[in-house]
């Protein structure tokens, strides 16, 4: 799954057996296994690294996992070394072996994969592979009341590899979810924090103003929230980073992510980042993150 050209996340689920492209029936999974063991026994066997996430989650009363496998943009992922199936099995895999899923088969790349891959591998090589894009998020404040929500604040580090500066537009999208909500931090803190005086006497103070009004946007689409980084007047893109330098705040450490106390206990959101670049020949690079709300307010 990870050599498919495709840019979509993938999923691998466990503990659910198939019938004509529909779910059957399903197997609790007793004892699942860390993610931590997977990822050693991958990249024991697989080069380069392969990016993915492990998720164990209830369903129906039933433990279940998946393997989520997402931007993975090195192919070809080949087997770093010589292996057998341990369960009798006559299948081996050599070193320098690699597969590819297409549909619901799985076969060994050929000649015209391997020229394909490395084709969109030269052609993606404008500007694409100069940026390293490092999500973070983490709990703002957490809520101890039913029907207040808890607080994640969200935002991306983007570095420049390169010896040449680089402009971008920066878009983020946080999809609709029962109980999931999007505001910024000073539309939080106006509502929150004591007045004090001005509070009591606005007409002797100045009105406090948000400084990023003018930087960000905030919409509502039909089916995600959507956050833009806005251009100024002069300048050809709403973010430009030196050469081998980093923006650290791509949103300007100023969006907050709302989850209700009784929603976030399994809650799975998903953000996209888009940019969008003249120096991208290929589009427009979309990357999908998915981040467990539990694991977070535990500390995780």
């Amino acid at each position: 799954m990870a050599n498919h050209p495709s840019k979509e996340p993938k999923y691998i689920l466990v503990g659910v057996k198939e019938l004509d492209g529909m779910a059957s029936e399903f197997v609790n999974i007793e004892s699942p296994t860390d993610q931590a063991s997977y990822q050693q026994f991958v990249e024991d066997n697989i080069e380069p690294r392969i990016n993915f996430a492990y998720r164990v989650f209830e369903y129906k009363g039933y433990t279940l996992s998946a393997f989520i496998i997402s931007n993975n943009e090195e192919r070809p992922y080949l087997f770093r070394k010589h292996l057998r199936r341990t369960d009798g099995g006559s299948q081996e895999f050599r070193i320098g072996d690699g597969f590819i899923r297409t549909g619901t088969s799985t076969r060994k790349l050929s000649r015209k994969d391997y020229e394909e891959i490395y084709t969109k591998r030269l052609e993606a090589r404008d500007r694409v592979s100069d940026l390293k894009v490092t999500p973070f998020i983490s709990k703002y404040f957490v809520s101890p009341i039913k029907g207040i929500p808890s607080l994640f604040l969200i935002d991306f580090m983007i570095e420049n590899l390169s010896r040449k500066s680089i402009g971008f537009d920066a878009e983020l999208r946080l999809q609709y979810k029962e109980g999931i909500s999007l505001q910024k931090k000073f539309d939080f803190k106006d509502k929150t924090e004591d007045k004090g005086l001005s509070g009591i006497y606005p007409q002797h103070f100045p009105p406090k103003i948000d400084l990023t009004i003018l930087d960000l946007e905030i919409e509502q689409q039909h089916d995600s929230y959507k956050v833009s980084r806005l251009r100024k007047a002069s300048e050809s893109y709403a973010v430009t980073i030196s050469q081998r330098d980093r923006e650290e705040n791509i949103f300007l450490d100023e969006i907050l992510i709302g989850a209700l106390p009784s929603d976030y206990a399994e809650c799975m959101i998903s953000i996209e980042l888009i940019l969008r670049s003249d120096d991208f020949q290929q589009g427009p690079i979309h990357k999908k993150y998915y981040f467990d709300l539990k694991e977070i307010i535990n500390g995780a």
